[in-house]
């Protein structure tokens, strides 16, 4: 699974539906941007216009390191999240098949599936979560014991809806697999997407299914679904910078 969503620069001024992130062309290593709804590129992020589009232009996509976008003089047009947490990571799995997700795709038809990741076990303010890696080029085990700050996301493959439970949190069904109760912080422009406070964790969650009515401040208890860890930054990596 590859999920651009991490370096987001701009929400689209064409489809007003997505946000335009960094890319990478795997043949050529050239970054660019690309709105991940309606698929129009750009060069130049100082550039983002509905008329300087291009389409088609790179081909095969991928996801590019930090230092990458360093290099290219970008990091600063990133959208920082400002609910990137602190996390240790515990222990790292093999390649495993993502079933839940893979039972999903092949009922609604959707995807090139299926798809194997690894699964990190790791510690939030106290609390242990499994969750499988985006990006999982990255996830290797000499990671295991390194301090990270992560978004983390929450993928619902169930209904979304208000509830009147009163204990909020992330529960484990097994795996990577939870369902979640908390408080609505935040809703995506396209709807597809929100913040939910769980407690002692903030998480983005991203819904495939029914959002009944939902609004800021509500609420929620979200169905089973699965739990990723994307845009992952290492200590070093801001202590070098800063060096």
């Amino acid at each position: 699974m590859i999920d651009l969503y991490q370096y987001k620069v701009a929400w689209c001024p064409f489809c007003d539906q997505g946000w335009v992130v960094i890319a990478k062309e795997l043949n050529t290593g050239e970054l660019y941007l690309f709105c991940e709804e309606c698929e129009l590129e750009w060069d130049d992020p100082k550039n983002i216009t509905k008329n300087n589009s291009t389409r088609d232009k790179y081909g095969r996509i991928t996801v590019p390191s930090i230092e990458e976008i360093r290099e290219k003089g970008w990091e600063d047009y990133i959208i920082k999240d400002p609910y990137m947490c602190d996390a240790k990571i515990l222990e790292i799995s093999d390649f495993s098949e993502d079933k839940l997700w893979n039972e999903y795709a092949e009922k609604m038809k959707i995807g090139n599936y299926p798809v194997d990741s690894r699964l990190i076990t790791f510690e939030v303010d106290d609390t242990l979560l499994t969750a499988r890696g985006v990006a999982y080029k990255k996830w290797m085990p000499s990671m295991i014991g390194k301090s990270i700050k992560i978004n983390n996301y929450f993928v619902s493959l169930g209904d979304i809806e208000k509830t009147e439970l009163s204990e909020k949190g992330i529960f484990q069904i097994r795996d990577n697999a939870y369902s979640i109760t908390g408080d609505i912080l935040e809703i995506n422009e396209n709807g597809m997407t929100f913040i939910i406070d769980c407690g002692n964790i903030i998480t983005l969650a991203k819904r495939y299914s029914g959002l009944n009515d939902i609004k800021v401040g509500d609420r929620v208890h979200v169905d089973i679904g699965e739990y990723y860890i994307y845009n992952m930054e290492f200590e070093y990596e801001r202590e070098d910078r800063s060096s």
